[in-house]
């Protein structure tokens, strides 16, 4: 979180954490908090300061547009896009960068550079809380305990209590794929495209921004 949106959440009333040994440290927000009104407030600062900006900005400087000639390659036949060499600058774009395009479904496209990201794999423990009701004779507790040890015993009830981190992990996207065809054998002839599309968490997923 940058300096700027960090202030605008505290004069929504968000709060933050401070030095405490025993909290993530400073600029971090303390979610023990019911921030329903804050959410709104604060997405009504986050408006007015966007609209500061764009009527501070003269139009000339916040719009600007290029025309160039598209070009085939004479070996491949495939068309080339130019960029010119102020636009790279001002979108920041190098070469080497992978760029995106996206149909707008308008007769326009969205070109943007594609973000670098990487894989975390992260290991869980899911817990459960399991009940048992096991008849045995009378002042035989201990018989109840050696049934449900054998396995011995029907399920009374259970209660999933949540899951604990215990490790995780950067891989690479073949080191993934391979540990997905190894733990979903079923699932190993299928296409790499389909695996990442129902095992792994996108991005776009998570609504981060």
């Amino acid at each position: 979180m940058d300096k700027r949106t960090q202030e605008l959440a505290e004069q929504a009333g968000f709060v933050f954490w401070g030095n405490e040994s025993w909290g993530p440290g400073p600029g971090h927000i303390d979610w023990s908090c019911n921030y329903d009104e804050e959410f709104n407030k604060l997405d009504q600062l986050l408006r007015e300061e966007y609209e500061k900006k764009i009527n501070a900005e003269p139009l000339s400087a916040a719009v600007k547009s290029w025309t160039v000639t598209t070009e085939e390659d004479s070996e491949t036949g495939d068309v080339i896009l130019p960029l010119p060499d102020d636009m790279l600058e001002q979108m920041s774009w190098e070469e080497g960068d992978t760029l995106e395009f996206k149909d707008n479904s308008n007769g326009t496209f969205t070109l943007s550079k594609k973000q670098e990201t990487e894989i975390v794999l992260v290991d869980v423990v899911s817990t459960y809380r399991v009940s048992y009701a096991v008849e045995v004779p009378k002042g035989k507790t201990e018989w109840a305990l050696d049934t449900v040890t054998m396995e011995d015993a029907k399920e009374f009830s259970q209660e999933w209590l949540g899951e604990q981190i215990i490790g995780h992990r950067v891989v690479t996207e073949a080191e993934a794929l391979a540990l997905c065809d190894k733990q979903n054998e079923y699932c190993s002839s299928w296409s790499d495209e389909l695996k990442k599309k129902n095992f792994f968490t996108s991005l776009e997923e998570q609504n981060v921004y």
